[in-house]
C-alpha cells in the first residue's frame, strides 16, 4: 500500500507503482477550481472524497502558485491550511503533503500531522531543509525557473533536460546531506517552461528515474494541455491530463499529482492490466548482454585518443519475448553486439555519457520490438587522481 512508514523519528516513503496524490487548493484564486475549496470545511470534505476515490496522498496548498500569482502573508497561508491538515491527521486514513515555500508554514504543518513538504522552490532555503530534517519528514524538490509571478515570462534553456536534471540532482543531494531522509524530485511541469520543454522532460523521465530517486509529476489541468487540446477551461482538461500522466507512468513516475483522483486511479488500473496482458512495463521480459569488451579511444586527454583503453558494456533490453521456439520472433543478439561494437570502436567520444547514449539509441533502432534499452558503460582505467576500481555510466532510453 502506498504511504509512509515511521522509523523512530523519521518518515520513510514506501510504495510500489505510481501512487496518486490528490490536490486540495484551500485558496480563493486557484487556477483550476476557482476557489471552490477555499473554506476549511469544503477543503476537508473534498480531501476526504479524494481519499475515498483512491488517493494515497493529499496535497494541501494555501497559496496559489499559478503563473502571475502574488504571495499571501504567512499568517493567511497558515489560517487556510492548518484546519485541513489537523482534520485529515485526525482521520488517519491518508498521508498528508503540504504545498508551501515557507519554513514557518512547513514547521506548523508538520507539527499538525503532515508527513511531507512539497516545495516548489526546491528546498533552496537552508531553513526549509532544517525544518524538514528536524521533523524527520519527507520532501518533494521541484524545479522552477523564476517566481510564480514571472516564471512564464519567456523562459529559455540551452538544454532543458540537462539543466533541469542537473539542478534536481544538486538540490536533492544538498537536502539529503542536510538530513532530509526521503527526497522525491519533480521536473516542474508548467513552472518556468515552454511547451517544447514539457515534451522533452516528459520523454526524459526514464533518465531522471534512473538517477535513483522517486519522481513526482504533475501536469494536471495545466495550460499546455489546454493549448494542445484547444480547451480554455482548466476544469475541462482532465482527459488530456490522463494522456500525459499515462506517459509519465510508463516513464517511471512514482507519484502523480492530480485534480481528478477517480479518473486517474481508474486509468492506472487499466494501464496495469494492459501491461500485464502485453508484458509491458516494469515486469516486462528482458534480454541482457553483459560484459562486452572493446578497445576504444574515448576521453578528454590526448593520451586516451592516442593509445585508447579497454571499455566494458552491458546492454539490457525490455522486450516481449515469444513462448514459441522460433528464432525469427526474438531479438538478433549478433546485430545488437555489432551495433555496440561500431559505437565503441568506430567513433571517439570525449565523455562516456555520450557514448552510452549513442549505444542506447542504436540498440532501439536494431529492433522495433525493443521498448527500453538500458546501457552501462564501464571505464575501469579512468585517469583519476586516486584508486578507483571502475567508473560506470548508465543511461535508459525508451521508444
Amino acid at each position: 500500500m502506498p504511504g509512509a512508514v515511521r522509523d523512530g523519528d523519521v518518515w520513510q516513503l514506501t510504495w510500489s507503482g505510481p501512487a496518486v496524490m490528490g490536490i486540495v487548493n484551500a485558496t480563493p484564486d486557484s487556477f483550476s477550481d476557482g476557489g471552490r475549496h477555499a473554506a476549511a470545511d469544503a477543503a476537508v470534505a473534498h480531501a476526504r472524497a479524494e481519499a475515498r476515490a483512491g488517493a494515497a496522498w493529499i496535497d494541501v496548498g494555501g497559496e496559489s502558485t499559478r503563473p502571475g500569482a502574488t504571495p499571501v502573508p504567512e499568517e493567511e497561508e497558515l489560517r487556510r491550511i492548518l484546519p485541513v491538515v489537523r482534520a485529515l491527521a485526525a482521520d488517519g486514513t491518508v498521508r498528508i503533503s503540504v504545498d508551501t515555500r515557507r519554513p514557518g508554514v512547513a514547521r506548523a504543518a508538520l507539527e499538525a500531522g503532515a508527513h511531507l513538504i512539497n516545495d516548489v522552490h526546491g528546498l533552496r532555503d537552508p531553513e526549509m531543509r532544517r525544518v524538514v530534517a528536524d521533523a524527520g519528514a519527507a520532501a518533494i524538490v521541484m524545479h522552477m525557473r523564476g517566481e510564480p509571478a514571472t516564471m512564464q515570462d519567456d523562459p529559455r534553456y540551452d538544454d532543458v533536460v540537462g539543466e533541469v536534471h542537473g539542478w534536481l540532482e544538486r538540490a536533492a543531494r544538498r537536502a539529503e546531506e542536510d538530513g532530509v531522509p526521503s527526497v522525491l524530485v519533480d521536473p516542474g511541469w508548467g513552472f518556468g517552461k515552454r511547451d517544447a520543454d514539457h515534451v522533452a522532460l516528459l520523454g526524459s523521465l526514464p533518465r531522471l528515474v534512473a538517477h535513483g530517486r522517486p519522481v513526482a509529476f504533475g501536469a494536471s489541468r495545466k495550460g499546455s494541455i489546454g493549448r494542445w487540446a484547444g480547451v480554455a477551461d482548466p476544469a475541462a482538461r482532465d482527459p488530456g491530463t490522463l494522456v500525459v500522466h499515462q506517459e509519465a507512468a510508463l516513464g517511471g513516475a512514482a507519484l502523480l499529482r492530480v485534480h481528478d483522483v477517480a479518473g486517474q486511479v481508474q486509468a492506472l488500473a487499466v494501464r496495469r492490466a494492459l501491461c500485464a496482458a502485453t508484458r509491458r512495463g516494469p515486469e516486462q521480459d528482458r534480454i541482457v548482454l553483459s560484459g562486452m569488451e572493446f578497445h576504444g579511444y574515448h576521453g578528454v586527454f590526448e593520451e586516451e585518443a592516442r593509445f585508447g583503453a579497454r571499455f566494458r558494456v552491458d546492454v539490457e533490453m525490455r522486450v516481449p519475448l515469444p513462448a514459441e521456439d522460433d528464432l525469427a520472433r526474438t531479438v538478433d543478439y549478433a546485430r545488437v553486439y555489432a551495433r555496440v561494437s561500431e559505437e565503441v570502436t568506430g567513433r571517439r567520444y570525449r565523455v562516456i555519457e555520450a557514448l552510452a547514449s549513442a549505444i542506447a539509441e542504436g540498440v532501439l533502432r536494431c529492433d522495433a520490438r525493443i521498448e527500453t534499452a538500458t546501457v552501462r558503460v564501464h571505464k575501469p582505467h579512468a585517469p583519476l587522481p586516486g584508486v578507483v576500481r571502475d567508473v560506470t555510466v548508465e543511461v535508459v532510453r525508451r521508444r
